[in-house]
């Protein structure tokens, strides 16, 4: 459980990566994590005059490394699957 800060995922219309709010503790939101595709990674997008402490930025980063494995993760299990396919079609 985080000490610092929370997310709530918000709806993404039909893409297939997630999209998250920061949020304080105390319900202040600090901005967004959502997937930026040019770099392939789910990245942060803080809201204009935000302030993060060492420790709130831990959070926020091991949330988004957790992601960014997760998705990784998937897409290994995505071209896996397309190349049992491709074998399955010869």
């Amino acid at each position: 459980m985080n000490k610092y800060v929370c997310f709530a995922e918000v709806p993404n219309g039909k893409k297939k990566t997630k999209n998250f709010s920061v949020i304080s503790k105390d319900g202040l939101q600090l901005g967004n994590k959502k997937f930026w595709g040019a770099w392939r990674q789910y990245t942060i997008h803080p809201n204009e005059d935000t302030l993060f402490d060492a420790k709130c930025l831990n959070e926020i980063i091991e949330k988004i490394d957790a992601m960014n494995e997760e998705i990784r993760n998937e897409w290994k299990l995505r071209r896996k699957a397309s190349k049992e396919d491709e074998k399955c079609m010869q």
